[in-house]
């Protein structure tokens, strides 16, 4: 159906004509509408996530929560056992690594003391004649000095 406008009145543009088939939103009245149409796409958006979520929980158990707040206990108190096992053990390897410090220094002066105790035995062998490689005229305290100087060198010492 064509309408015709009389002469001389201005036609209104098509900004200004109103679509029977969607109304203007304006004011209030469209914010509102606006607002629904928003909030019934969110509710729907909802219930599928829900009725998703239903579908994937079916067949599942609620876990036991008393046995596992026993278990968790439990691990607990084994934890705690084994960090103070843990510093035992610790000050344990302490004191053994200072033991075989001070055993490797025991070693290193018994090594000293055992040479210094053989250079004195030569010495002593020497001084007493037991030595059976001297000859008579060797017989002095040049062999014992120099002994001497390889067990402790000192300032001075002619070797």
């Amino acid at each position: 159906m064509r309408v015709c406008w009389p002469r001389g009145s201005p036609r209104p543009s098509s900004a200004t004509r109103r679509s029977p088939r969607r109304p203007r939103e304006r004011g209030f009245d469209g914010r509102l509408g606006r607002q629904v149409r928003d909030f019934d796409q969110r509710l729907a958006a909802a219930r599928e996530r829900l009725q998703r979520v239903l579908k994937d929980a079916e067949g599942l158990e609620q876990p036991d929560l008393e046995a596992l707040a026993r278990a968790h206990a439990a691990a607990d108190e084994a934890h705690t056992e084994a960090v103070k096992e843990e510093e035992r053990l610790d000050g344990a390897l302490k004191s053994s690594r200072a033991l075989s410090d001070q055993l490797r220094e025991v070693e290193r002066t018994l090594a000293e003391i055992e040479n210094r105790h053989r250079i004195v035995g030569r010495i002593s062998a020497i001084a007493d004649g037991r030595n059976a490689q001297a000859s008579p005229s060797t017989a002095s305290c040049w062999p014992a000095c120099s002994m001497l100087c390889l067990a402790r060198p000192r300032a001075g010492c002619a070797s």
